[in-house]
């Protein structure tokens, strides 16, 4: 199929599936509607759906067209996949709180580094600290954002060699 072709399907299935959402909720009303958690999130999925529609080739709204898979388990009888979606949702909660602790830990590891690190990484063409002459590395210690992103990188080892040596 040609690309033209993709986006009229695309356009098509789109305003169907904003027809069935308004459609739902003149049938139930906005009450009843919005106390199906579904329902809200099929809505906030034509929503995406249209804001894609328009702003077509954002890499960040299209990536929400995979969320449209998740309707099929609110419209079939799989009860598994539903209460599957409800907790992967639920856990996602829980690991926004991970994440923060992970966050505040690295922030904690950053400003330690930048005491011990800061202004003491700068290199000559040879690869030999010169603190007066030298050039500053990419990975440095020398900023709170440039220190959390080099404690990040040696944390999950990527290229923590070249911060080392």
């Amino acid at each position: 199929m040609e690309l033209e072709e993709l986006k009229v399907i695309n356009a098509f299935f789109t305003y169907f599936f904003i027809t069935e959402k308004l459609l739902s909720i003149i049938a139930l009303g906005t009450d009843d509607y919005s106390k199906d958690k579904f329902n809200v999130f099929e809505l906030l999925v034509a929503i995406f759906s249209v804001g894609e529609r328009y702003l077509y080739g954002s890499s960040i709204i299209s990536s929400f067209r995979i969320f449209r898979l998740f309707r099929l388990a609110s419209t079939t009888s799989w009860d598994s996949v539903k209460i599957f979606i409800q907790t992967l949702f639920t856990s996602l909660v829980y690991l926004l709180n991970f994440m923060i602790l992970l966050l505040v830990i690295n922030f904690i590891f950053a400003v330690v580094n930048m005491g011990f690190f800061a202004g003491k990484l700068k290199f000559n063409e040879n690869g030999m600290v010169d603190l007066i002459n030298g050039f500053v590395p990419q990975s440095n210690f020398d900023s709170i954002s440039q220190s959390m992103i080099t404690t990040f990188q040696m944390i999950f080892c990527d290229k923590w060699d070249e911060v080392f040596y």
